[in-house]
């Protein structure tokens, strides 16, 4: 299983609320440590990156439904992009970029990332990795007690 800190678990609930039809907003009270308007603000920022991931992907992505223990291998892509932007890694965050998002819209992913970051170090929260561990699924082979995988574009 992979460990994740607060920032990736953000981010990983709000994708996988989305992609299965959920409303992340309930996340705001319970997963932000935030206050007022700067919960709001995070939770604005994560849900237009994961919008706009969706928007700019080069093929469907494979999602596992909220409270899945595993991430899938485009999960864990997507939480890279997150990270690469809040450690400053330009070279790394446009080949998170490059292999994610189609050539026309690949700017708009990178700037996305980069707001989301900031706002996520704005807040105290990292989207930096504690432990890079856990088996990759296909995504289509497995169910949970809580549904399906989705693909999200």
């Amino acid at each position: 299983m992979t460990r994740l800190n607060r920032g990736e678990r953000l981010v990983l609930s709000v994708l996988r609320r989305l992609a299965h039809g959920w409303d992340p907003c309930i996340l705001a009270t319970r997963d932000l440590e935030c206050r007022g308007d700067t919960a709001a603000e995070v939770l604005s920022s994560v849900r237009l990156f994961i919008v706009t991931v969706a928007r700019t992907a080069r093929r469907r992505m494979q999602v596992a439904p909220p409270g899945w223990r595993e991430l899938t291998a485009d999960e864990r892509q997507i939480l890279s992009l997150v990270s690469s932007a809040q450690r400053q890694d330009e070279s790394m965050l446009e080949a998170m970029a490059t292999w994610s998002a189609r050539l026309e819209v690949r700017a708009v992913l990178i700037r996305t990332a980069r707001e989301l970051a900031a706002t996520l170090t704005a807040c105290g929260m990292s989207a930096q990795p504690e432990v890079a561990a856990g088996a990759e699924h296909s995504g289509t082979e497995f169910k949970s007690e809580y549904g399906s995988f989705a693909t999200i574009r």
